[in-house]
């Protein structure tokens, strides 16, 4: 028999803000990720903890300025990831149909709120929808 599983927006140890599936298949969140690909997970004193994203695992890579983010994607820990959405450099550039956004993420990487929503739309889309498991 299969049931539907719901999706929750709750924190994420580590991550901030973040989602997942009830059953905890999928846990997602929104990431900054930095000129070297690196990707946020969380922040701290004086900065944004960032880690190298690989098939295998996370390496911790250290603590960033957040306002050196190139931009912001959505992230699993199933391995996906979300086209990025580009951080650009003046208003006029601003552009959220095309994943340009203008806006300053501070020290600590903070997520624009309608980037937020928009990349917790794509990793719903990630889903196999509707999302169903074995129960």
């Amino acid at each position: 028999m299969k049931a539907l599983v719901g999706i929750a927006r709750l924190p994420i140890e580590g991550c901030g803000m973040g989602w997942e599936t009830l059953d905890y298949a999928h846990v997602g969140w929104a990431a900054t990720e930095f000129p070297d690909g690196r990707i946020s997970v969380g922040s701290e004193a004086g900065g944004t903890v960032v880690v190298r994203w690989g098939l295998e695992d996370q390496e911790p890579a250290g603590l960033l300025d957040g306002r050196d983010a190139v931009g912001w994607r959505a992230v699993c820990e199933c391995d996906w990831r979300g086209p990025l959405w580009t951080r650009v450099a003046a208003d006029g550039e601003h552009n959220l149909g095309l994943r340009r956004v203008y806006a300053d993420p501070g020290p600590y990487s903070d997520t624009p709120d309608d980037v937020e929503d928009a990349l917790m739309r794509e990793w719903e889309g990630h889903l196999e929808p509707p999302y169903l498991v074995m129960s």
